[in-house]
């Protein structure tokens, strides 16, 4: 059975008034508004479920994905003392550095988490790095730990970009990540808040040296526009799919092979989540788009 509209705004209210959701990031009436009341309770289902991270619940999520590096390092220790010891060695050698767009520019979501390298985790301002800084001190014979800190990561595109960007190091030929060879020189550590499966099975697959430290995983079937999709009543799968692809329709997303205009998101992950500083590309234009219709969340 669908969420009925009373029971999704109901829902979406409390969150606000206990401050999980912050007042006046999510236009709900205006968003519902969009749609006819044939749509409509579909929209209030998916409403239901969509999922907002405020940046305290992010800074949480992050912190835990670097926490459980501990894990890592402690391993093979004999005592608690020894694991601490590990752990401040492991903390005082750390590079900490970031992920850049496909074209990299000053509003990158990447700064935002250098900084709470510094705030959140206490790594010193000496210690956090750009990439070619991080990628020239491996290049020099760094053999500690690079960790690249990030919020969010769908498709994994951003990471690929980053990791295979060749880059003028000097002392060296110009150089890439993946050109470091992965028997030796330091660790590379990918540390996020939120990771979908689909992007740690890439990751995985293109990078399998590099360690993936995440405060969460959604899982596959998050995606509203998959068959698999556990968010819709198994008797509504087929209906709800198709109100996606109608609605998409009119503001302009149509079968863009997974690109910017497709209507099932970036890489059709069909997400349906934001965040206080931002919503992913990943995220369904349904619930973000703002030509001709009132967005339930803002890109930016």
């Amino acid at each position: 059975m669908l969420v009925t509209e009373v029971g999704a705004v109901d829902a979406c209210e409390k969150l606000i008034d206990l401050h999980a959701w912050p007042s006046g990031k999510i236009d709900v009436g205006g968003w519902l508004q969009n749609f006819d009341s044939s749509d409509r309770p579909y929209a209030a289902h998916m409403l239901a479920h969509f999922m907002f991270f405020s940046d305290t619940l992010v800074d949480a999520l992050f912190l835990a994905a670097f926490q459980s590096l501990s894990n890592w390092i402690r391993a093979g220790c004999s005592s608690r003392l020894d694991a601490n010891r590990s752990w401040n060695h492991f903390l005082q050698r750390a590079h900490i550095t970031i992920i850049q767009g496909e074209d990299p520019n000053p509003t990158d979501s990447g700064y935002i988490f250098a900084r709470k390298a510094r705030q959140i985790l206490g790594m010193p301002e000496d210690q956090i790095m750009s990439p070619d800084q991080a990628l020239k001190a491996a290049a020099d014979g760094y053999e500690g730990t690079i960790i690249f800190v990030d919020d969010f990561v769908g498709s994994g595109e951003q990471f690929l970009s980053t990791w295979r960007r060749r880059r003028s190091v000097e002392g060296h030929p110009r150089m890439a990540f993946s050109d470091l060879p992965s028997n030796r020189g330091p660790k590379i550590v990918y540390c996020n808040a939120i990771l979908t499966e689909f992007g740690r099975q890439r990751i995985s697959r293109a990078c399998p040296s590099v360690m993936l430290a995440t405060g969460n995983v959604i899982p596959e079937s998050y995606n509203w526009t998959n068959a698999a999709c556990h968010l819709w009543p198994k008797d509504e799968v087929a209906n709800g799919i198709a109100f996606i692809q109608r609605a998409s329709g009119r503001l302009g997303y149509g079968d863009d092979s997974g690109g910017q205009m497709d209507w099932r998101g970036f890489h059709k992950l069909g997400l349906g989540l934001a965040f206080e500083h931002s919503t992913p590309d990943a995220t369904l234009p349904l619930f973000h788009c703002a030509n001709n219709w009132q967005p339930l969340v803002r890109r930016s």
